[in-house]
Formats: structure tokens, sequence, C-alpha cells
């Protein structure tokens, strides 16, 4: 340290030569001035040397020929700081938190300006030469400088000439904001003047409490007022030579007058849009996305303009984020932690980079953990206790309703912001609330346990009739609006009103008054009319019976009233009216059509053999005289159903019995035997149909249809007239196409006929009876031969179907001669000629030839595929533990070192033949497992040639056996060796495949095409068992 300024300036003078020797004069000169990179950045340096001598006011005066700069800092110059101020990278500032310069470079920022600033402060005045000369020789001394800092800077840079210099200073003045000022703590008023006279200033006005005021007014411009709420405290840094500093760290929000009350005004805290990271000043060239201003000491560039990441920063930053955290806590306090303060704080969406990223995971953990987050009750509350809802459930439900629903403490809602997806909904979506919404609703009323009944039905009894509107109206909007499934059927939430009196009661017992007035034949209870017709809104009357009908809820009409009375009669008893309700329930149905309401209720009467009336439903009757003659009555022990009571045709008039019988058939009544379908696994024909087709895939375009009469069987078997003529009467009006049974797997396959159960069994029993009651078969009958009450009619054709009359037609002379001459043409019979003959004519009538059906169905080996082999297994389980007892007996797969690999085992198994047996079907074809093709060529011997492949890699088939092998085509082979057997992941996949299926074709992909692997039952069944 020099002990004079004139030792120091012979001390500087000697570097300076010896540059100049060196020729490094221009170089150091250039790199100190053009460290700082915008212009006039010497302005935040002045400012910051007056901030660290605690001025209060700064001042600077621009002419066109030099701008001075004057502050009130109560610490004047020593040769201490004349030293520090003409030296480079080497600062005095003491370890106060509140210094701000580091680099002792800064001041040189002014000589991009000038050649030889000046400084006059306390006892010392001099000019400054060659960067860090210090000349006191010809410095003029003026009479107050004593008592301030003046620091004049002369216009003369050799190459920046005083126009340039004024017109950016001037825009460098003019340019300072109001966050200048926010993070100074003794500057509090900037002036400045122009070289027109002009003036601007810069003022803050601290306020209590943290707030603070800051008025701005440059020249030409409007002045403006912004006020601030500031948070700074001192924290313990590691910097990056592991000294622990002291640094003094803040943050500000902008605040905003909310109403025009002058006495109380009230205040709430706003986002800034483009918030600054200031290092005292603002760090021009940083972001941080925040919605509020931050300030920290950080370790930056020379320039000040942004932040280096180091470990130094990154505790600073870590610090300002518990800062943030602390001020909530004083920002709810005063009120100002409202729905509009989120929108100040980050949220996922703004995408803060990693070095601010902490700042906003300290937010959201201080809201989830701590009483911040906004409630609907005006309260605030840890956000991992509360849920968001919709507004229009959380407008009905308050906290106490929602505690009861979800057996949690209050408060429970969420604040609702007023907009969604801006900026507080953000903030709202990062910190994870749980959601309690439409489907939430729904499932809590619907998923009701015994206690949970009651508490909600008491619940709703203690809660007015407006309310109950609204929640009825919230259930409607959420079956309406939002498809939620709701079930409440056993809920007694519906409001009624008895002798002026609420009651609740459930859904199905109340109902909606009828429009058209009519009177209720027994106590009907109507749901009360304030509870669904006095709301606000249409929306909210239409959601409330919407909800209501959605539970079960009527309105009391013609149909109710029926569907009541039919409900209503005691078991041991006959009301009076009731023959009186039968004809109205006639009427009724005559006048609606409407069967579906009487089939299901027990409203009939029935009479057992005992003479003993019962209660029965439609379908549980069956009609006989005095109704209609049908003999149902003596069949009851085949259809099960009891015979209708007669003592209806004395009860109502003629009209009236007509009706009531057409009545009885339309709801059910048994009156005669229908034709049905019927599966076709009882047809004793099936394996005609059903030939070759054992495992094949069966999809949706499946035909699987056959006809019969239920309990048919037993009605033949009795061979009674009565029996046999319900069965007729079904016969000769059925449709023609229950003829046939008709099959096949997939639209892949044609359609297989053969006769249907129907015909079959009416073909080959002897049922018919004759005019003396005997019984013969359909072929034995003839037309004379039929008693009256059995009319022929063979319009549908299934009398023909049946053989009816055909060994009649077989005896006659002509049949026989027609016969004899379709034989020599080569149809099997006369009827077949006949059929064939139609066939032609109706060929011809539609424009085709015979030709084109011939070439249709003439057969092309080219094109028809063989059909698959079947080998059923006849009993799985013995099959089974003889395949055990084989695969105990087979020797594990063996292999020896030879020059490869080779397998020694495989002469214990022939799988060649065995596969061979498998897959030739009935016409001697070998069939391809994979592509379903006869196998390509015969060998010599004429037997196929095929390559036997194992269907797993030896990983997972250590034993031998004949049934782990496939009988593929070359080129199938080929390809599932290549795509299949060479992958694992394949092998894995198909192996888990076998042991699922239960069908006989297992799909695979090889490369590109998407096929299968078909297996005959017994194979499939081995190889499971094999792998299993």
């Amino acid at each position: 340290m020099a002990h004079t300024i004139e030792s120091l300036v012979k001390r500087r003078q000697r570097w300076i030569d010896v540059n100049k020797e060196n020729n490094f004069e221009e170089g150091i000169k250039r790199l100190l001035t053009e460290l700082y990179p915008d212009n006039a950045h010497f302005i935040y340096e002045l400012l910051q040397n007056a901030e660290d001598t605690c001025a209060s006011a700064v001042r600077f005066t621009l002419s066109n020929e030099e701008i001075g700069f004057e502050h009130n800092g109560e610490r004047l110059f020593d040769l201490l700081d004349v030293e520090s101020i003409t030296s480079i990278g080497a600062s005095t500032k003491r370890d106060d938190p509140t210094l701000i310069g580091k680099f002792g470079v800064g001041f040189k920022a002014v000589f991009a300006y000038t050649s030889t600033p000046e400084i006059h402060s306390g006892d010392f005045h001099f000019r400054i030469q060659d960067l860090v000369v210090p000349v006191t020789n010809g410095v003029k001394i003026n009479s107050f400088v004593n008592k301030e800092t003046r620091i004049i800077i002369p216009f003369d840079h050799p190459t920046k000439l005083p126009p340039q210099a004024v017109e950016e200073i001037k825009n460098g003045l003019q340019d300072l904001g109001d966050n200048t000022l926010l993070f100074l703590n003794h500057i509090h008023l900037i002036e400045y003047s122009l070289p027109d006279g002009s003036l601007g200033s810069l003022e803050r006005i601290k306020r209590k409490n943290g707030d603070m005021e800051i008025r701005v007014s440059h020249p030409g411009g409007e002045k403006t007022v912004t006020h601030w709420l500031r948070y700074q405290k001192d924290v313990d840094v590691d910097d990056e030579d592991g000294k622990t500093k002291t640094c003094r760290i803040a943050i500000a929000y902008s605040v905003q007058r909310e109403d025009k009350k002058k006495d109380h005004p009230k205040w709430k805290i706003i986002p800034v849009e483009h918030a600054q990271v200031s290092i005292y000043f603002p760090a021009e060239k940083e972001t941080s996305k925040l919605r509020f201003h931050i300030h920290a000491p950080f370790a930056s560039t020379v320039a000040r303009d942004s932040v280096r990441d180091c470990e130094a920063n990154r505790q600073l930053r870590n610090c300002i984020a518990e800062l943030v955290v602390d001020s909530l806590t004083d920002i709810r306090d005063r009120g100002m932690l409202t729905m509009g303060f989120l929108a100040v704080l980050p949220n996922q969406t703004d995408s803060l980079s990693g070095f601010y990223e902490p700042i906003r995971a300290a937010v959201v953990g201080a809201f989830k953990a701590e009483r911040f987050t906004p409630t609907r009750s005006g309260t605030h509350a840890p956000a991992d206790g509360l849920y968001r809802g919709p507004a229009k459930i959380a407008e009905v439900l308050s906290d106490e309703d929602l505690s009861l629903l979800t057996i949690c403490e209050p408060p429970l809602w969420a604040a609702n912001p007023p907009q969604q997806n801006q900026r507080e909904d953000r903030f709202l979506d990062s910190l994870e609330i749980d959601s309690w919404g439409w489907s939430e609703l729904s499932s809590t009323i619907s998923q009701t346990g015994d206690d949970e009944r009651e508490t909600i039905e008491a619940w709703i009894a203690q809660k007015d009739d407006a309310w109950v509107l609204r929640f009825y109206a919230l259930l409607g909007e959420a079956c309406e609006e939002h498809s939620e499934y709701l079930y409440a059927d056993d809920l007694r939430i519906v409001r009624i009103e008895v002798d002026q009196s609420i009651e609740h009661v459930l859904p199905q017992e109340a109902f909606f008054p009828t429009e058209h007035g009519i009177a209720p034949t027994r106590d009907i209870r109507f749901v009360k009319p304030t509870v669904y017709s006095t709301g606000r809104s249409v929306a909210q009357r239409d959601f409330a019976v919407a909800f209501l009908e959605h539970i079960g809820v009527r309105t009391f009409d013609e149909k109710t009233d029926i569907e009541l009375r039919l409900g209503f009669y005691p078991p041991d008893s006959i009301v009076g009216a009731y023959y009186k309700e039968i004809a109205q329930f006639v009427v009724y149905w005559k006048k609606n059509e409407d069967t579906e309401l009487f089939k299901k209720h027990t409203f009939l009467l029935g009479e057992l053999s005992n003479g003993k009336l019962y209660w029965r439903m439609p379908e549980q009757l069956c009609m006989d005289l005095p109704f209609e003659e049908t003999g149902l009555k003596e069949l009851m022990t085949i259809h099960k159903k009891d015979v209708l009571w007669g003592g209806y045709k004395d009860k109502l008039n003629e009209k009236q019995y007509a009706d009531f019988k057409s009545f009885l058939r339309a709801v059910g009544v048994m009156y005669r035997v229908n034709v049905s379908q019927a599966p076709i696994w009882y047809n004793p024909q099936r394996q005609e149909i059903m030939k070759g087709l054992g495992g094949t895939r069966k999809t949706s375009t499946c035909i699987n249809e056959d006809y019969s009469i239920d309990n048919l069987d037993r009605y033949l078997k009795l061979q009674t007239i009565s029996a046999s003529r319900l069965v007729w009467q079904a016969l000769v009006e059925a449709d023609s196409r229950v003829s046939k049974a008709r099959y096949r797997p997939n639209q892949e396959y044609l359609t297989q006929e053969i006769d249907s159960q129907l015909i079959y069994h009416l073909k080959n029993c002897k049922w018919i009876p004759d005019k003396s009651g005997a019984f013969y078969k359909a072929k034995d009958m003839t037309r004379d031969d039929l008693r009256t009450d059995f009319p022929y009619d063979d319009r549908n054709g299934l009398l023909t179907a049946i053989g009816f009359g055909g060994r009649a037609n077989e005896l006659s002379e002509e049949y026989i001669s027609q016969n004899y001459e379709a034989k020599k043409m080569g149809f099997e019979s006369a009827d077949e000629a006949l059929k064939l003959a139609q066939l032609a004519r109706l060929i011809r009538d539609s424009g085709h030839s015979l030709d084109s059906l011939l070439d249709q169905y003439r057969p092309n080996l080219e094109q028809i595929q063989p059909s698959f082999p079947s080998r059923p297994v006849a009993n799985p389980e013995r099959r089974q533990e003889h395949l055990g007892e084989q695969l105990n007996d087979a020797p594990d797969k063996v292999y020896e070192k030879r020059e490869r690999s080779v397998r020694t085992t495989n002469g214990a198994i022939d799988p060649i033949t065995w596969l061979r047996s498998q897959y030739t079907n009935e016409a001697d074809q070998m069939v391809c497992q994979i592509c379903k093709e006869e196998m390509p060529f015969r060998k010599r011997d004429g037997t196929h040639y095929f390559e036997k492949k194992e269907v797993l890699s030896k990983k997972y088939l250590p034993k031998e056996h004949e049934a782990q092998y496939l009988a593929l085509c070359p080129l199938c082979a080929a390809m599932y060796e290549e795509f299949l057997k060479s992958v694992d992941d394949a092998m894995a996949d198909l192996k888990a495949k076998l042991v699922s299926t239960g069908d006989c074709e297992v799909p695979i992909t090889l490369g590109d095409q998407e096929t299968s692997i078909r297996f005959v039952e017994t194979h499939l069944h081995d190889l499971k068992v094999i792998i299993g």
C-alpha cells in the first residue's frame, strides 16, 4: 500500500512505462473498457460506488462536454480508495453484506467515454490518466467538494466523439427503471439533468412493513408510481474460495391498489410480466421466468449482466427459495394470499430452467404441507388435505356436507379459480390436490352399505326444500351431462308431503302428479313440488326431474295406475272389484297394445286338479276349455303350466269375454305349441353337417341354426289326439325355413344343410292319427286318412318335407314310371329331377344359363382346399395318463460333442410315421399344418414328402416324443425355422399360447404374414400335456 499519493503515482507510472515498452498499453485499455457490453454501463458503476458509501441521494448532470456525478455519501475518499479506484482486480470493500463491488475493474467502464476522469472527495482531488495513474497537477478545486463526492467525466475519448457520448448517456439515464432502486438500501433519490435543461428523477419512498413506493419521472414521459412489497434477509454462503460469506438477499412483489378507498385502501399482489434477476441492479441478460423480482449478490460476469452456474450461486438460489416460502406467512396474515396471488407463483407451464426450478419446488412443497392454500370457506389449509371439484358441486355441498360424505375433517374444498387454464388454475394443478367431482359424487351416492345409507338419508332429511332441489339437480346433471352411472333405488331420499309433514320414501314409492287429472284408486305418494318445480332456472328444474326419473320416480298416469293394481292382489282372496279391473286391463291393452306391462305380474287365476285357485303370471298358465279346445289341460305334466280358471266366462259379458281371450294370447298364456330355434348339437344328423370342421375357428359370421318344438319327443311318445293336433297345428303354421338346420363356422365356408330336428323327428315317428285313431308315420298317411281336425295345408312345404304321403306316391304306377326314367337320366329319383327342372326354370328366368351354374359348381382341384383331418380325443383323462407313462419312459435329449453338436437320442421315436397318420385325411391327402394345403408332391413310393419340425426349441422340450413335431411343407418349414425357431421371445410367446389355447388353431406371425398352426385334437392334447 502506498503511504502517499505521490508514491502511488510513481509506482503506477513505472507500470505504464513497462506496458508501453512491451506494446501492452492499447490491449489492456481495450480489454478493460470492453468488458461492459451495453452503452453507458458506467452509470450503474457510479451508483454502486455511491451505495457503498451510504449515499441517500445522487445527481447526474449531463452537458455536451461532460457528465458530472455527485452523491452525499457518508464516507469520503481516503488513500485506500484512491489506490482501489486506480487499480486493476483489487478491491478494498469490507466484509459488509450490503457492499456491492468485488472485481476492482467496475469503475474502468468510464474509460469507454473519457481518458481523464476527475474525482473530488474529501481531501483528494485528482485526475486519472492511463487508466491507473492518479494525477493532482492542474486539477481545479471547487469550494463545495469537501461536503460531497463529485466525479467529472469529460468526453475526451479518442474514438467516441462527444455527440455520440451524449446520446448514449442520455438514453441510459432515461432507461433507468423502478427496479434500479428496488434492492438498494441507501440511495432513495436519483436526479439527472440533460443538456437541454430537462430534468428526470427516480425516488423510493419507504412505507411500513416492507412496503415501498417508487416514483419515476423521465423527460417527455408520464410520471409513474409503483408499489412493492420487499422481503430481505442476511444469509451465510460458502464462496468459491471456501470461505463463509454473509450476503443479503431479497425478493420484491408488485402490489396494486384493489379499491378506491383512501382511508383504508385494499392492496393485492400482481404478477410482474418481465420480472428480473438483480445483482443489486438488473442483470439484463439473466431470465428467471418468475413473476416477481429477486436479488442476491450472485457470482456473475464482470458486467453483472448474467448469473454463473456455480455452487455459491446455488446456495444463494436455495436461500431465495426459503425466503419466498417465508414470505408466504406474512402475505397470508396481511390478507393478500388470495386466489389472485397464485398467479404470481411459478407453475409447471412456466418451464423454469434447472437453476430456478427449486424455487418452484419449494413453493409447491410449502403449499402442500402448510396452511397456505386458499379454501372455499375463506381460510387457508394444506393442499394435501383438500379436494378440488367443479364449482357447481362446491356451491351445493358445503365443507360440512363433503366431510360427511368423505369422512374427513373440514375445511375440505379448495377455492376455485375464476377461470380454468389461467395461471391460478395451473398452480393449483401443480399442487396435485385430490379431485372430488361428478364421478366421486355419483359413486358415493350409489355405493352405500346399511350404515352409509342411513347417514345419507338422515343428512338429506334435515335439509330445506331449496337445498334438496339443488341437490337433485346436481345429481341429474351428473347423469344427463356427464354420463355418470347413479344407483339410488334403495335410498329413501325422495321427499313427499303427507298431512303437511315431510317424509322420505324409496323412488319406486313416489310419483309425479299427472297432467291429465287421473284420480288415484288408492293412497298415492306424490313428490313435493317445491323440490323439483320451483328452481331458479328451467335447466335446474329439468335436471331435478331427470334425476328423480332416473332413480325410478314415475308420473302417475293410467299405466301407472294399472301397474299398481296388478301388484296389489292379496295371495288368499279375490278383491270384489277384480273382474271389473280385468275388463279395464283388456281395454287398456286394446288401446295401447302394451303387453310387457302384464307379462311379469301375478294377476290371473289358475285352477289346480283339486279345484283350488292360485294367483299366477300369464306365462305360468295354459288355456283350454271353456275358452277353446287346445288339449293342453291333459298335457300339464309335459309343459308344466297350470290351467287358466274357467270361471272368467261367467264374470264377463260376451264382448269382454271375446276380447279377454285375445288378451290372454297376447300376454303369454299358452294356447298352442310353437316351433322355435334349438341347439344344433341335439340334431341326430349333426355329424353330417360338421364333417371335417372339428376345431375350425368360429367367428361372428358363424351360422348355427336348427328348429324344434319344446318337449317334442314327449308329445310324440304320448300318441294322443290332443298332443298330435298341437304339433300338427304348429307344423302347418310355421315358416318354411324351419325345415332345415344350417351350419358354417365362418364366412370362409359354404353353409351346410340337413333336416332340422323338427323334420327329422316328425319324419321318423308314428304320431299322426287316422280317422280310426291309429297312429302312423307321415309317409304312411294320405290326405284321405286325415281326421277333420287335422286340416291339410302344405303351403309352407313342411308336410312334403316330413314325407307326408310318400309311400302312396312311391307305389303309384305314374311315380314308378317317372322314377325309372329319372334314374336312366342320372337322377336319384323323380323328385330330384323335378326339383332340378324347377331350378333350371328359375335360372333361365333370371337371365342366366345352366352352363354358368355348372362352371360355378364343377370341381376345380387346384382351387379346392383339402379338408383338414379330425382326430377327436375319445378319453382325455386316459390319454393323458397314458402319455404321462410314455414321457416317464422317454429318454432325455442327449447331445455328443463331435465336430458339431449331434443329437443322439432322436432314434428312439418315429415322428414321420406318427405325423403322416395324424395329418392324412379321408381323401388320402396329407395337409400342411400352417398353410393347410396338400403337401406339394409325392415321393416315388407314393407317400407325401413333408418336413418335420419341432414345435419349440430344445430348452422347452427336454424329452423325446412324436407329439413335439409339426408336419410342414418345405416352404412353411423354412419360414418357421427363420421367423420363429430362431427367436427366443417368439418361442416363449408360442409356448404360452399353446398352453392357454382352447382352440385347435394357434395364431402365429411369419415375417409380415399373419397365419396359424392347426392341430388335430389328439395332437394338441398330447402337446399341451408335454409342455404344460
